[in-house]
Formats: structure tokens, C-alpha cells, sequence
């Protein structure tokens, strides 16, 4: 049975993508989104999504389990890996911003069966990161060396320390303070004794064998142990030694590190004086912890303890960039092109930020993951501002980010020889490592896409014992030319199954006109809405290709229309053959993409169907 959701949200890949990297994907930046149904402990839901332009050319197939959806993507650098959203996050992406109706199958399969699904692609996931930890590793590894034999100097990158004013000959009065707390617990010859202690250890890693054991992944299910090389455990050890080099010097941070969100409201400033404790405390587990990657973890929790004492002295909400050095920048021209909507994604982070801050004055901030979701929260919003108001170019993530500035050090007194085999080892670990994870996570169109790989692993899940499973078998061993296409698949999945219900979930724009559609003339609506040039939900973008009318809600006449977006999308090319000089073809090719994506509307099909920068979903 087909069941619609009546409820109405009221308020292209590159702008869907700025709007997330901006909120953020962890579900405390989407809490506001409301599921439709709630997924029983005994259900899985196959989840099909219609196609639009770009990547979703062809539809989409996930699988949905409890409040977590997972699926195959295929990633810029090539590799094709699966990929875990929450409920909330993946409906917002799909069928809000991206503008995708979706078809659920709630489907039962037994308590024993979800699990072992659920199991199984959670250990796929763990291995996948660790696959491409090792690979970065490895990579690392590889430049490492290569640059110690060209230069003839140890140059360490570390992280989290280009946070630190290392240059500075002035100190910090609350590192001070923190730091003479430190020499009252331990001695006063403290930082002397761990200096010296790292500086024996740095010299006898230095003059060893830069060597790295190599396990290689057989399968994505394979657990591969975590690469060791001689060059991360220097790493490690220089991070530990400028770490402790940065509290005993009483080291401030970085003006520029620090981003201001305004006055936060009174009752919040208890939270943060217990947060400081909370730091601090942190802070002295970690100068007594062995374990080898505390320098990083350290170097946060200085700055973090400066940003939070400045914070309580200031009143004002004080936190460190979390941007990595690597985070993918927006031109002001791209997003302050659509600035109406910027400004509205201002306004809404601003309101979540104070919202957040008054329920976490009644909660409290029970630990520093929660104060690290508000770190990335305020972030993003003062990163916007800037945008907006200095014409600035806008930093983004689509993840959860912990303060990671890098900044290089020479190990000093230490010359390490490196040998052209040494250095052959590594590139040679590193490409068998790259070769056997491409192998593993390719992509190909009908072998190996977001339905064939999804299918294989809720095979390999149930095949272990199907026997609680109240469906027809024969899907397991599904063989078909036609296995490999989302809707066919979900098709057969729906007829073969034990389906509960299939729940229909449509785009954001569709529900903006059933709500239209209730309220005002329908012949009026339906005048205005057809087309993008006077829509009043939708704003044309260039991700979406030049098109004029909407044909995903008609059917009969949808070849007439299609002719007139074919013929739209060939003017635009006419046009854009005058402008190439002047925008470097990017008019030419949204109105050859548009005649592209018009072609099969003149066989009653239809792919494209508009995407937002902004939905107007609200708390």
C-alpha cells in the first residue's frame, strides 16, 4: 500500500553541498527534521530515490536501518565507498536540497536479520577507515622521506600546532597560571625531565630504519591491522615535545584562531566555567597518558582552555576555528550570488546557535563532544558573517571538525640519512596499497554501483541463517540484466519481499504545492509554478541547467514541454557561444546540459527536477 506524508516543511550539488558543509552533517545540526515513520526493531526499509541531474542521473538505492542510512557513493578521487548518514541528515540532503521524491519498502525481516545487517555494515565501515587511514599513512610516509632525502632536514608536520603563537616572545598570563599549577603537582623540573626524556627517544627513531609493516586488504570486509612507519612515530614524538614546549613557555594562541559569536546569555556562563575545570583535567590525564598520539590531543586542549578563558572574561562565545587546512573554499562569488539565501542560512544558524545555547543551559555541557558540536556550530555561522559582510571567500565541511591547523618543525641535532632503497620501499608500500584499493572500491556501472554493491552485502548478511527471515528467498540470489538499475530493483524487492508498506515521500517542491494547492487557486498556482521564471518556490541555478518548465509532476504533457526545454536549452547555447569570452563557456554548457536533460522528457521520462540552496526548515 502507498501512504503519503501530508505534512508540509514551510519556510544543484554545488549550492545543496555549501548549504551542508555550512550546517554541518552531524545529526545535532539537523535534530529540527521530523521523520515520517519510526523503523521497527524487526524492519529494514529499502530506500529509492528519484533521479536528478548530476550524480542522480539515474536514481539512487540505500538501505535504511533503526535511524541510520547506508549507501554507496562514488567520491572524487575515484573510490567507491559506502557511506552512513542519519535518517535525518539523508532526508534533508534528498529530499529537501536535492529536491528527490522517496519511495520507502518497510520490510520485515526479523530482529536477528536487522542486526546482523546493521553488524555487518558497521564493520565495513570500520574497515573502510582504516583502509584509507593506512593509505594517508603510507602516503605520508612517502613524502616524509622523499623530502628529508632532497633537503637533507627532518621537516615534521604537526598537527593542531599552527594553532600556537610559537614566534611570540610574549606569554600567555592563563597559560602561565596553568602552567605553574602543573609544576605545584609534578616538581618543578618537570617539563625538563619529559623534554629530555623525548629528545633520547626522537634521536634513537632518527637514526633507525624508516621500514613499515604492510598488511593489504583482501576484501572490503578485511580488518587490516593500522600501518606503523618510523616516520609517524617521529611525528608523534615532535608533536608530544612542542606540546610540552608550548604549556612550559606559556605560548598563547593565535589572534586569528579565535572566532567571536557575540554575547552569550548569562545563565551559560556556569557551563563554561565547568567546561575550563573540565579542560584542565583533561589536560593533566594527558601529560601523565602514554598513549603515542597525545601531542595533537594535547595541543587542542591548550588552545581550547585559552578560548574558554577568554570566553568567561570577555562574555562573549569564543571558540577556535575548527576549518582544516585543507577545507574546500566557496569564492564570494559563487555564494553571494544567491545572497538572499545566504543571508536566510545566516539568520537560521544564528537562531539555532541561540537555541542551542538556552538548552544547554538547562542540560549543561556534559562533555567536551557536545562542547565540540557547539565549537563547529558557532563556526560555521561566523565564517558565513565574515562571507557576507567582507565579500570574503567561505571555508566548508560537510563533517564535524576538531581544531587542526598545521605548522612544520625541524627536528634540530638530529641528520638522518636516507637511502634511495629506503625511500623505493615506500612508494613502493604506498602504490600496492593504492592499486589493492582500487580494486576494492571500484566503481563500474553495472558491476559495481550504489544497487549491485548494497545487494551483495545484505546477501552476505543473511546468508548465515535466512531462516528468520519472512521473505522469498529467491531475491538473495537475485540474477538479473536488470539488477543493476535502483527502480527495477526496488521494484522486484517490493513484489518479492515480505513489504509492509511502501511509504511515498515527495520532494520538497511537491509538498510546497500541495500546500498551495490547499490554500489559493489552483489554476493560479499551477500558472505560476510550472515555470522557473515565475516560481515562487523555486530560484533558477546554474547546477540545474537552463530548463523553463517543471515536468516531474505532469505526465501527458510532459513531451510537449520537454520540446519547449529542448529548444530553451538550445538557445542557451546559441547565446552562450557570444559570452565565451566573457564567463569561459559556462553558459554554453548549461544550455547543453539543459538539452540533454530535456531529451527524455520527449519520451514521457523525466530526470531533472530543480534543487535549493536553502529550505526554509526551521527548529
Amino acid at each position: 500500500m502507498i501512504s503519503r506524508q501530508d505534512k508540509i516543511n514551510k519556510g544543484g550539488p554545488l549550492a545543496s553541498f555549501l548549504f551542508l558543509a555550512l550546517l554541518g552533517s552531524h545529526t545535532f545540526f539537523s535534530a529540527f527534521f521530523v521523520s515520517p515513520i519510526a523503523a521497527a526493531s524487526d524492519t529494514i526499509s529499502l530506500v529509492y530515490i528519484e533521479a536528478n541531474t548530476g550524480g542522480g542521473s539515474g536514481g539512487h538505492l540505500a538501505i535504511r536501518i533503526d535511524e541510520s542510512v547506508f549507501h554507496f557513493q562514488y567520491h572524487l578521487d575515484g573510490f567507491f565507498r559506502l557511506k552512513r548518514d542519519s535518517w535525518r541528515h539523508f532526508r534533508l540532503v534528498y529530499n529537501d536540497l536535492e529536491n528527490r521524491s522517496l519511495f520507502l519498502a518497510e520490510t520485515l525481516v526479523g530482529a536477528g536479520p536487522c542486526k546482523r545487517l546493521k553488524d555487518r555494515l558497521s564493520m565495513l565501515l570500520l574497515a573502510q577507515d582504516r583502509n584509507f587511514a593506512n593509505l594517508d599513512i603510507l602516503k605520508d610516509n612517502y613524502s616524509f622521506l622523499k623530502s628529508m632525502q632532497t633537503t637533507g632536514h627532518v621537516m615534521v608536520s604537526i598537527r593542531a600546532l599552527g594553532l600556537f603563537k610559537r614566534r611570540s616572545q610574549l606569554s600567555c598570563p592563563e597559560m602561565a597560571r596553568l602552567r605553574q599549577e602543573v609544576l605545584s603537582r609534578h616538581g618543578r623540573h618537570f617539563f625538563d625531565i619529559c623534554l629530555n626524556g623525548l629528545d633520547k627517544k626522537i634521536r634513537h627513531v632518527c637514526q633507525g630504519p624508516f621500514k613499515a609493516r604492510l598488511i593489504l586488504p583482501k576484501a572490503k570486509a578485511d580488518f587490516v591491522p593500522l600501518v606503523h612507519t618510523s616516520a609517524q612515530q617521529l611525528a608523534e614524538l615532535v608533536a608530544m615535545e612542542e606540546a610540552y614546549r608550548i604549556l612550559d613557555g606559556a605560548i598563547a594562541v593565535k589572534d586569528d584562531v579565535f572566532m567571536d559569536a557575540g554575547r552569550y546569555p548569562p545563565c551559560f556562563l556556569q557551563d563554561l566555567i565547568v567546561l575550563r575545570q573540565s579542560v584542565k583535567e583533561s589536560i593533566t590525564r594527558l601529560l601523565n597518558s602514554n598513549r603515542p598520539d597525545k601531542g595533537p590531543a594535547l595541543l587542542v586542549e591548550l588552545a581550547r582552555f585559552q578560548a574558554l578563558e577568554r570566553s568567561i572574561e570577555t562574555g562573549h562565545l569564543i571558540v577556535l576555528d575548527p576549518f582544516h587546512d585543507e577545507s574546500p573554499r566557496v569564492s564570494s562569488r559563487v555564494f553571494l550570488a544567491d545572497r538572499a539565501s545566504m543571508e536566510m542560512l545566516h539568520g537560521d544558524l544564528k537562531r539555532r546557535l541561540s537555541y542551542r545555547l538556552r538548552t544547554l543551559c538547562v542540560q549543561g555541557i556534559r562533555d567536551e563532544v557536545t562542547y565540540n558540536g557547539l565549537e563547529n556550530l558557532t563556526a560555521r555561522m561566523v565564517e558565513l558573517e565574515r562571507g557576507l559582510e567582507y565579500g570574503l571567500p567561505v571555508r566548508i565541511s560537510d563533517g564535524i571538525d576538531v581544531p587542526c591547523r598545521k605548522d612544520n618543525v625541524v627536528v634540530g641535532g638530529h641528520f638522518c640519512v636516507i637511502g634511495k632503497e629506503a625511500l623505493d620501499r615506500s612508494n613502493e608500500n604506498y602504490r600496492l596499497y593504492l592499486e589493492r584499493l582500487r580494486e576494492i572500491y571500484s566503481y563500474d556501472l553495472i558491476d559495481s554501483n550504489c544497487v549491485t554493491e548494497l545487494l551483495k552485502e545484505i546477501r552476505q548478511a543473511f546468508v548465515v541463517n535466512s531462516s528468520g527471515m519472512k521473505c522469498d528467498s529467491a531475491y538473495l540470489d537475485l540474477v538479473s540484466d536488470l539488477s543493476f538499475v535502483p527502480f527495477m530493483s526496488f521494484r522486484y524487492w517490493v513484489t518479492h519481499m515480505a513489504v509492509r508498506r511502501v511509504v511515498y515521500m515527495p520532494s520538497f517542491r511537491k509538498r510546497s504545492l500541495s500546500g498551495m494547492y490547499e490554500h489559493d487557486n489552483s489554476l493560479k498556482v499551477y500558472l505560476r509554478e510550472s515555470n522557473t521564471l515565475t516560481s515562487s518556490i523555486y530560484r533558477p541555478k546554474p547546477e540545474d541547467t537552463s530548463f523553463l518548465f517543471f515536468t516531474d509532476d505532469v505526465f501527458l504533457a510532459r513531451p510537449f514541454f520537454g520540446a519547449i526545454n529542448t529548444a530553451w536549452g538550445i538557445l542557451n547555447m546559441a547565446t552562450g557561444l557570444v559570452f565565451i569570452p566573457i564567463d569561459h563557456g559556462s553558459r554554453f554548457g548549461q544550455g547543453f546540459w539543459g538539452m540533454l536533460y530535456s531529451l527524455p522528457e520527449l519520451v514521457f521520462s523525466n530526470i531533472r527536477k530543480g534543487s535549493f540552496t536553502w529550505t526554509g526548515v526551521a527548529e
